[in-house]
């Protein structure tokens, strides 16, 4: 599954419509019903607004209401763009331990993302592109990091 910087909403569209709509093709109402109160328990907030559009979201909520779409179907397979960009501190630690979540249930995720300092310590494994040029070796500390980018 692919989750996009901007995340695709149904801003017309309450939390758990989106919610809903994201699992619409398990087909089993039951089944969606389940899996829609799993995520919103783990993420409260949303609970809390989950009639709420998800146009008056702020931008954090948007980006953990496009991650609990991912998260209530279960990926096997995570691409995830930029999910820091844009989050303030408390955010960022909410989604980063949404992802952790991820990764313990099994999921495989690839995160594409600038703000390596907060990261470093979640990922297995760190590659860099630079000038159309991929590196795979000595990234995984913030020193090695640093020299890399300069």
């Amino acid at each position: 599954m692919y989750i996009p910087q901007k995340g695709e909403l149904y801003e017309d569209m309450s939390v758990r419509d989106n919610l809903y709509c994201s699992l619409l093709h398990l087909g089993y109402k039951s089944e969606i019903a389940q899996r829609m109160e799993e995520v919103l328990e783990q993420m409260p907030l949303l609970k809390h607004r989950s009639k709420q559009t998800a146009g008056r979201l702020s931008g954090g909520e948007r980006k953990m209401l496009s991650l609990a779409m991912i998260m209530a179907n279960k990926p096997r397979l995570l691409l995830y763009d930029e999910p820091l960009a844009g989050l303030s501190e408390d955010n960022t630690e909410q989604v980063l331990s949404y992802i952790q979540k991820l990764k313990v249930q099994g999921t495989s995720i690839v995160l594409i993302e600038h703000r390596i300092r907060e990261l470093i310590d979640h990922v297995d494994r760190v590659l860099g592109l630079k000038l159309g040029t991929l590196y795979t070796r000595d990234l995984n500390t913030l020193d090695n990091i640093k020299q890399f980018i300069v």
